[in-house]
């Protein structure tokens, strides 16, 4: 029930074109609640990323969605960043992922070199 869930809130949100967000709507999936709507400018970031923010700003950070849903007894939090350009977008999520097992699994795109020590 949860892999559905959190699917159907995935393809949901990118049912847009561009990138126009659809908020989800309580219609939109019988039995759905939604507990908070949250939404995030270049201006009020830090309140949410705190220190992470510059970062952000930096890669073309535009604004960033965030809502909390429950169906029956879970809840899944969904997250929509949006970014100047897919570029950017791959940017900050490259960043975010520097200590993943999967890194470089494929071929040397990427140059990570463990620290010695």
């Amino acid at each position: 029930m949860r892999k559905f869930f959190c699917i159907s809130l995935i393809i949901l949100s990118m049912s847009g074109f561009t990138q126009t967000i659809n908020q989800i709507k309580e219609t939109d999936i019988p039995g759905i609640n939604i507990l908070t709507t949250n939404t995030f400018t270049r201006e009020d970031l830090k309140i949410y990323l705190g220190d992470g923010t510059d970062l952000y700003l930096e890669y073309g950070f535009n604004k960033l969605f965030i809502n909390k849903y429950m169906l029956v007894q879970d809840t899944a939090i969904l997250e929509v960043y949006m970014m100047v350009t897919a570029a950017s977008a791959f940017g900050i999520y490259s960043m975010s992922i520097p200590h993943c097992i999967q890194w470089n699994r494929y071929g040397s795109f990427f140059l990570y070199q463990p620290l010695p020590g």
